[in-house]
């Protein structure tokens, strides 16, 4: 783990990773930080269900999946592969964005999206889907001092992703919202 900050630059509090690898947390769990980490949604019911185990939690971390294999797939094989990855990141944030909304708070989302592979169309599909989506409600929740953030990532580690992972989540990045990092 690489000290990003001189100080910490989290008060502390509770964040919520969903469908996200352990090590990518460390850098915020060092800044003091209670992580509760959940598997990858599977429908829009779970999104509650997994913000419930963390109702204070001001950060959201999102796994994106890429679909395996979606070009062969038929619709329904397409709809439950891309599920998790699209729709699964869309209905946590949204519900993560109202809970905060509903409490008059700010938040920070940052989405980790597998990056696009040119030679698998339907995965390609899925990566710049999420990245506009983030593009979107980035615009959408600025205002109430929600950011969403993501990182598509190929081949940096858990530890290279780590201190960037801080660092957008952290105050230091409290204007940065929008952005779809390549690392």
């Amino acid at each position: 783990m690489i000290a990003l900050f001189p100080a910490r630059p989290f008060a502390g509090g509770t964040a919520l990773a969903v469908g996200a690898p352990l090590a990518l947390t460390a850098d915020i769990e060092a800044g003091g930080y209670a992580v509760t980490h959940v598997p990858a949604l599977e429908d829009e019911n779970t999104a509650g269900a997994a913000l419930d185990l963390t109702p204070a939690a001001s950060i959201l971390l999102c796994g994106a999946a890429s679909p395996a294999d979606a070009a062969a797939a038929d619709f329904a094989a397409w709809r439950a592969q891309a599920g998790p990855g699209y729709d699964g990141v869309f209905f946590c944030a949204t519900e993560f964005a109202r809970r905060r909304l509903a409490a008059k708070a700010g938040g920070c989302i940052l989405v980790l999206v597998p990056a696009p592979d040119d030679r698998d169309p339907a995965a390609a599909a899925i990566s710049h889907a999420v990245a506009n989506l983030v593009r979107t409600l980035a615009v959408e929740w600025a205002r109430d001092g929600i950011r969403i953030n993501a990182i598509s990532s190929a081949l940096a580690t858990p530890e290279q992703l780590s201190p960037l992972i801080a660092y957008l989540c952290s105050p230091h990045a409290a204007y940065v919202t929008g952005a779809v990092l390549t690392a």
